[in-house]
């Protein structure tokens, strides 16, 4: 039970993250940022959407899916080695875009971006909890 209630966490925080910058983005309000050099540079930049999708919508539909997955699992509906499947290529695919993103921040970009670092890390430790302990 408690590692549905962890991943239950993790996902709602990263929800929240990408959903607070969804709003920044629509509102054209620039995100607090408490550490990095310009969070409003690496999320206006042209790495801000791939294939025409923002980052920040991407992020939502990932945490919400993962949350669906999560709900599912705890509930035992459907298919329990497709959800776990499903969870990990997800969480393996977030790690490998949060490692690109990061690289864009680090060399191209040269701005770090807050939120995107927060919700990068919040994506690992998703990413642990999957592989570790299903």
């Amino acid at each position: 039970m408690s590692i549905f209630i962890t991943l239950l966490v993790f996902s709602i925080l990263g929800l929240a993250i990408a959903a607070y910058l969804v709003w920044k983005r629509v509102t054209r309000e620039n995100p607090l940022c408490l550490i990095g050099e310009d969070c409003t540079a690496v999320l206006r930049s042209k790495y801000s959407n791939i294939f025409g999708i923002h980052n920040d919508v991407a992020g939502v539909a990932f945490y919400v899916a993962l949350l669906l997955i999560i709900f599912a699992l705890r509930l035992d509906i459907g298919p329990t080695d497709l959800l776990i499947l499903a969870m990990k290529l997800m969480s393996g695919a977030g790690v490998g875009m949060g490692l690109i993103l990061l690289f864009v921040q680090w060399k191209v970009i040269r701005a770090w971006c807050f939120w995107c670092i927060v919700s990068d890390l919040n994506t690992w430790l998703i990413a642990y909890i999957i592989f570790t302990k299903f």
